[in-house]
């Protein structure tokens, strides 16, 4: 009777050639795991085909979340992965067509599943470039352990970015619990080589005693570090122990001759503050003397002081009536000394006016004259005539003045 395994889970399944062999060991189910959108519908008549077999179209990466898949002409060179010596082992691939597809992380790819904890579950892996990458984050969730066997097809060359040859994967694997079976390695191309492990838990056991022995053995040579750091800083604390009571000793000696020194001092300051003090009793006194003269002399300069602006203010008022008479006197001057001013200007323009008058009129004259010598013949000589008689003079009434 053909024994009944757990489920086989394919990561990158394509279009799983070898289903028939898996389909063998007779698994309550086999998962195939392909993101490719171009692999549906073929992947739905196998799944058709066969009760046992679903298809979960998305990938598993590290991050989750939308990633881009490139597919590329060589069927087993799709890769979530950004080329590396691929072109150099394969001068002819091309991406043929890139698409951004859905991807879950290996425990959400897990929580999904949700695969029976007792039964014996194996993994597939042909995830070309990020192999290691997933194996180390299913180690990190925990969910690795759900599996008892793994394949994981391993590139004979760094094809992608992030590709780990086949010791480094044995080394994670084998920290993990995970030796290599005995099957040989098959695949049909010898550049992608599937590799068998199977979990030991012997092995897993000793590995974590020896995980364990090691942080033991690290604990202890951490203590005995620290016990030896201990006994070196006890050493020098005792040291500085002795350095400090020999320092307070000789602080406690200079502490007490200072104290003798300070006592000195006070009493020598002592005396100086009597003495200050009675110089300040006699100072008190001398103030308060020079502050009632003081007093005193305010009151006498308080009235000098109306004295003084009564008469200053009196001298002000005679001033300005001074000042006001001359005010006068200066504006009387001025309006006598205008008006003369006024008058001299008129009887001069007077005077020149008449002038200019009198020029005018002997002007007038002289021209009246020279007309007249004209029309007028000049008179004959007048006979000499006996002076009159005073007789006639008395008659005419002329006097000879």
């Amino acid at each position: 009777m053909t024994k009944t395994l757990g489920s086989i889970v394919y990561l990158g399944s394509g279009l799983c050639s070898d289903l028939d062999t898996y389909l063998a060991s007779n698994p309550a189910r086999i998962y195939l795991v392909e993101p490719n959108p171009g692999l549906v519908d073929d992947l739905a008549q196998l799944c058709h085909a066969h009760a046992t077999v679903e298809h979960l179209a998305c990938g598993v990466t590290v991050a989750g979340g939308r990633q881009r898949l490139d597919v590329y002409n060589f069927f087993d060179l799709s890769s979530f992965s950004e080329p590396h010596d691929l072109l150099d082992v394969y001068p002819g691939a091309v991406v043929e067509t890139a698409h951004q597809v859905q991807t879950l992380t290996p425990a959400g790819l897990m929580d999904r599943l949700n695969l029976p904890e007792a039964a014996p579950h194996r993994l597939v892996l042909e995830t070309s470039g990020i192999e290691h990458a997933l194996l180390e984050a299913f180690i990190n969730s925990g969910t690795l352990g759900a599996f008892a066997d793994l394949s994981v097809r391993i590139p004979a060359h760094a094809l992608f970015k992030g590709s780990r040859d086949i010791a480094q994967i044995d080394a994670l694997l084998e920290a993990a619990g995970y030796r290599q079976t005995p099957l040989a390695a098959t695949s049909g191309n010898a550049d992608f080589q599937l590799h068998h492990y199977k979990f030991d838990p012997q092995a897993y056991r000793l590995i974590g005693i020896e995980e364990e022995n090691a942080v033991i053995e690290a604990q202890r040579k951490n203590a005995a570090d620290k016990a030896e750091a201990l006994e070196a800083q006890n050493a020098a604390l005792t040291t500085e122990l002795d350095q400090a009571r020999a320092e307070a000793e000789a602080q406690r000696k200079d502490a007490a001759d200072k104290a003798e020194a300070l006592e000195a001092q006070n009493a020598a300051l002592t005396t100086e503050r009597d003495q200050a003090r009675e110089d300040a009793e006699a100072a008190e006194a001398q103030r308060k003397d020079a502050a009632d003269k003081a007093e005193a002399l305010e009151v006498q300069n308080a009235a000098l002081t109306t004295e003084r602006d009564q008469t200053l203010e009196k001298s002000t008022k005679e001033q300005a009536a001074v000042i006001e008479l001359e005010k006068q006197e200066r504006v009387m001057a001025l309006r006598v000394q205008t008006r003369l001013q006024s008058s001299h200007l008129e009887l001069q323009e007077r005077f020149e006016a008449l002038q200019t008058k009198y020029t005018t009129q002997r002007t007038l004259i002289a021209a009246l004259i020279k007309k007249l010598e004209v029309i007028v013949p000049a008179p004959k000589p007048a006979i000499k005539k006996a002076p009159p008689s005073k007789a006639r003079t008395r008659k005419t009434g002329a006097t000879g003045k």
